[in-house]
């Protein structure tokens, strides 16, 4: 928040309250004193009074001041509260009344982020950087936005010069690994997260972030020990509990994938993949109506969630309800047309049903969908019993 004073004066939770008092006495006999309603804001601002704060902004702005700065600390205030649309209003006509600082240009691209705006917010950023070069902060908030807009190469770009300023730095390691993680990057990403943890033994984060690329490279072991190590370091979220519990069911521990299941769901209890994994676990072992269950759930927190209705399919299909099964798999369809699971899972169970026309007609759906690989051996499979090739 930019001080409506002079001098900068580093005060104490008593001072600030001391302050506020006697700028309220005083605005008992000047109730429009601009400068007053400044300083009292400044106070409010800093006591975390965010709406006091706006308030006496909003008086000082309707008495006359038209100054950028009061317009930016109103923005900031409205920014705490979570009034963005307010908050940008301000941080603009700030810049509009000759504000240029980095922290207005990098307070109205928050806000243009959070509305989804990213190539405005991008904009903000990088002339906050020109404003002022180097500013971690600012350099974050633009790397986030760049890979938010889908330009995860110019985002890593950024994060290469990092790395290469800064070496030593094992925060930048860590983003850099993530951005290459989310771009599919597996191992680069996991040389990233391996230097990061050399240069911070302590990361937890480093951890559990190489742990979820050996999953999906299908390492399980090794993703197993990241994740235990995670735990180790104090890392206690539902993602962690989530992924360690996949990566313990594909190791052949099925009870303590269950468990950590139920710790990520007691840590986040709308989460539709925890629900939607456990459900396949409690399926595999045996447990039809848990995993139908569960599968109702995520689809309840998720309802367009394809995967969710072709699993819950499965599970119905286990337990004999053909007819239920074919509605999930025909609304998995209906989301997802070329959702080549499902047609396979809806042509074998037609086929349990006798219908073998309307199962030809789904597995040779899965042909065109996917000519290749194991669903498309498992449909010509399905042909093979019907008699047709």
């Amino acid at each position: 928040m930019a001080d409506s004073g002079p001098d900068e004066v580093v005060l104490t939770p008593e001072r600030i309250a001391e302050g506020i008092a006697k700028t309220t006495a005083e605005l008992a006999l000047e109730p429009d004193n601009v400068h007053l309603l400044t300083a009292r804001g400044v106070m409010y601002g800093m006591s975390g009074r965010d709406a006091e704060a706006v308030a006496d902004f909003t008086r000082a702005i309707a008495a006359g001041d038209n100054s950028a700065e009061t317009y930016f600390n109103r923005g900031s205030c409205y920014a705490a509260l979570g009034k963005h649309g307010h908050a940008l209003a301000d941080y603009s006509g700030a810049i509009q009344r000759g504000m240029q600082a980095a922290s207005a240009y990098m307070g109205r691209g928050v806000c243009y982020e959070r509305r989804g705006d990213m190539d405005r917010a991008i904009a903000d950023y990088q002339r906050a950087l020109d404003l002022s070069p180097g500013n971690a902060d600012v350099e974050k908030n633009l790397v986030r936005a760049l890979d938010k807009a889908g330009r995860s190469t110019e985002a890593i770009s950024r994060m290469d010069q990092a790395v290469a300023g800064n070496p030593e730095a094992a925060s930048a390691q860590l983003v850099r690994g993530a951005l290459k993680l989310k771009d599919g990057q597996l191992d680069a990403a996991i040389a990233d997260f391996t230097e990061a943890i050399a240069l911070d033994p302590s990361s937890g984060k480093a951890h559990n972030l190489r742990g979820l690329c050996h999953s999906e490279s299908g390492r399980f072991a090794e993703a197993l020990s990241d994740y235990n190590k995670a735990a180790e370091l104090g890392i206690d979220t539902a993602d962690l509990y989530g992924n360690r519990a996949v990566a313990l069911h594909h190791t052949g521990d099925a009870a303590g994938a269950l468990r950590d299941f139920e710790r990520a769901i007691e840590r986040k209890p709308d989460n539709p993949t925890a629900y939607n994994n456990r459900g396949n676990v409690r399926a595999d072992a045996g447990n039809l109506d848990g995993a139908i269950e569960d599968a109702t759930r995520a689809i309840e927190l998720q309802p367009e969630w394809v995967a969710a209705y072709k699993n819950r399919a499965n599970h119905y299909r286990a337990k004999g309800k053909l007819l239920k099964a074919i509605a999930d798999y025909n609304a998995a369809i209906a989301l997802d047309p070329e959702y080549a699971d499902a047609y396979l899972g809806r042509g074998g169970t037609y086929g349990q049903c006798g219908d073998v026309k309307r199962a030809n007609q789904d597995f040779r759906k899965v042909l065109e969908l996917e000519p290749d690989g194991p669903n498309a051996d498992e449909a010509r499979k399905g042909l093979a019993i019907s008699g047709e090739r």
